[in-house]
């Protein structure tokens, strides 16, 4: 497979949903207007902002897709946390914030104690390295509903306003730093 259409992902319907659930987002946002808390619009992007005073709370949610079906396959979860907090503190790092916070979600169709157990001592050592705890969380069992193991996170940052990056400052000519890997990576 060499495009995500032969893999089967069709991202103009992915990017129309997402237009669908921003809007529905938006339709929120009058109900905190002049309140500590009320969101910031944010066109394009992969977290929200709310006011806070000086600072802007920032909230986004992502998790590891198809990395657990390796970590299944190879019967290896212990550096699954890290994948995790890769993933959802990304999104928040990109617009300055300082990850706080991060809880999860795991949907999984039988609990099995080995497995959580590696899971959640990763994610343990993953957030202690970075600084951020763990306030809470929950572990689905769904049974048939679901093959596997589905591994979601919310990440909490803050960041003050004036160091609050948009990007409207990027132009052409900028430098873009990439890194090369041999190995399995993320976006």
């Amino acid at each position: 497979m060499a495009t995500y259409k032969e893999a089967g992902v069709d991202i103009e319907t992915g990017d129309e949903c997402s237009r669908i659930a921003y809007e529905a987002a938006k339709a929120t946002f009058p109900v905190r207007k002049g309140m500590i808390g009320a969101p910031v619009i944010m066109e394009g992007g992969f977290s929200g902002a709310m006011d806070f005073g000086d600072f802007y709370l920032v909230q986004n949610d992502d998790g590891i897709g198809t990395k657990m079906v390796i970590a299944r396959q190879i019967g290896k979860y212990d550096t699954m946390g890290y994948d995790l907090i890769g993933m959802v503190a990304d999104d928040a790092i990109c617009v300055g914030a300082e990850v706080v916070s991060v809880s999860n979600t795991i949907d999984v169709e039988k609990v099995e104690k080995d497995v959580i157990t590696q899971l959640m001592e990763g994610l343990k050592k993953a957030c202690a390295e970075q600084k951020i705890v763990i306030p809470g969380g929950e572990i689905a069992e769904l049974g048939t509903m679901i093959d596997g193991y589905v591994w979601n996170a919310t990440a909490i940052g803050i960041v003050e306003k004036e160091k609050f990056i948009t990007g409207e400052n990027i132009k052409a000519g900028d430098e873009l730093i990439g890194l090369a890997s041999n190995v399995f990576r993320s976006n």
